[in-house]
């Protein structure tokens, strides 16, 4: 890790090597639990913004995210072009220095039994958690599923699509774990599918859960 890039100002974040501040406070890269990174396209009218984000959870669920948008005026496209360029930097480090603490920490959940996994709501507001057992149960707000049956008999995948046509989306970090038999020949699954996002610490996450479903 080249410690010589630092530090990096974002926004209200300053890092440094081996920490961060935010608001006079300071936070170690120790205190991280997980991390997700995305970069998210939109297309209106033929135009596409781009946005870079970067979210990061404490040890206490705290959750920051910082958002790097495309310019409203061309005069500023170099400064945000090296703005994102920063925020890659900066989670290309977090992700390398925090990496093996948190393989080793899912590793040695599992050995005990179950995988604490988190993310946020789909509002934001609140964290949801699932549990990962080693016989490829997945629990989620007291809704059991198991990943082999999921694989065999009903719908179990890993990125999802939604709308039709041109307005057609693609959750490439979304899971989707359902026991029912798909519908139409397959050409849709059953309701009440459990939806996990798997884009905290991608590609760890999904890749166990790969591991469990076989």
């Amino acid at each position: 890790m080249n410690s010589g890039i630092f530090p990096i100002q974002i926004d209200k974040f300053a890092f440094a090597h081996d920490r961060f501040m935010l608001n006079a406070k300071e936070y170690t890269y120790e205190s991280i639990e997980s991390l997700k990174f995305v970069i998210s396209n939109v297309t209106i009218n033929f135009s596409t913004e781009e946005t870079y984000i970067m979210s990061i959870r404490l040890n206490d669920d705290t959750i920051y995210a910082i958002l790097v948008g495309d310019p409203i005026f061309s005069f500023n496209k170099k400064k945000v072009a090296a703005k994102k360029s920063n925020l890659r930097t900066v989670f290309n480090h977090i992700n390398e220095f925090t990496y093996e603490p948190r393989v080793n920490r899912y590793l040695s959940q599992l050995k005990a039994g179950c995988v604490y996994y988190k993310f946020p709501g789909w509002t934001g507001s609140n964290v949801r958690t699932v549990r990962i057992h080693g016989n490829g149960d997945v629990v989620m707000d007291n809704v059991v599923f198991n990943l082999k049956r999921a694989r065999e008999t009903g719908t179990l995948k890993f990125g999802t699509a939604y709308g039709l046509g041109c307005d057609r989306s693609v959750d490439p970090y979304e899971i989707s774990i359902n026991e029912k038999k798909p519908l139409f020949g397959g050409w849709m699954e059953g309701s009440g599918s459990m939806r996990i996002d798997g884009g905290w610490d991608y590609p760890i996450i999904v890749e166990m859960l790969k591991s469990l479903s076989s």
